[in-house]
């Protein structure tokens, strides 16, 4: 009976990580991940180190039909001293495409979260070392859902504040593929976006909520406990 538990749990785990990874990839709305990477560029508030203005970087998308983003996964370096601080924030912003210039309108947010990660081990090692020598990260969040249009180009951006980070700055990875992009200098009284050619920005978003691998291991767990309360009766019957 022992054994027949403890299998069970075994079983219930693998079946809470394989709903992880399910749930990672299915819902997926939108997937640009870049083969190589390029040189990042600072998309933080408080760009440059020491500086009193930041730097912001978007990326345009399309998508087919219209969709709800729920949760998006980002890469980047923290460099420079490459010791970041925690909590490390970021607001993960969507922009309608203004008419006149083709760029993200500041004045059309179509929607905005702000995210905070406690500390390094809510960050994912990729393992990879970009051509600087910083490690690259890749973040996983959850956020306030946004409708986006279907067959309409909008605009995405992950801008960072680094503000209590007295030696480092966040760098959105990219490809080497020279893309279009939008950049902005968050100091300037206009506040618009120029055209920039530093993408792809590497970007994956999802019409369903990130899991709490906790809550789903948990629930897992759950599941085994009943399941053996349920055979127990039926062992009885066989002793």
């Amino acid at each position: 009976m022992a054994i027949r538990f403890s299998l069970l749990y075994i079983c219930a785990i693998f079946i809470a990580l394989a709903c992880l990874a399910t749930d990672a990839r299915a819902a997926i709305i939108y997937s640009q991940t870049p083969s190589s990477y390029g040189t990042p560029y600072a998309s933080d508030r408080s760009y440059a180190t020491g500086d009193q203005y930041g730097d912001q970087y978007a990326d345009d998308l399309t998508i087919p039909i219209a969709a709800t983003a729920r949760s998006v996964t980002w890469q980047g370096v923290i460099a420079r001293g490459a010791t970041p601080q925690f909590p490390l924030s970021f607001d993960l912003i969507f922009y309608a495409t203004r008419a006149s210039t083709g760029l993200p309108d500041p004045a059309n947010i179509l929607g905005s979260t702000t995210v905070s990660f406690a500390s390094r081990s809510a960050l994912v090692d990729t393992g990879v070392v970009e051509r600087n020598g910083f490690n690259v990260y890749e973040f996983n969040a959850n956020l306030t859902p946004v409708s986006l249009p279907g067959a309409t180009k909008v605009w995405f951006s992950v801008l960072a504040n680094t503000s209590d980070d007295t030696d480092d700055d966040f760098y959105w990875t990219s490809g080497v593929l020279s893309q279009a992009t939008a950049y902005r200098n968050l100091s300037l009284p206009t506040g618009q976006f120029t055209a920039s050619n530093t993408g792809p920005y590497y970007m994956v978003l999802r019409d369903t909520a990130v899991p709490e691998p906790s809550t789903t291991v948990a629930g897992a767990v759950v599941t085994a406990g009943l399941l053996a309360r349920r055979r127990k009766p039926h062992a009885a019957v066989h002793t």
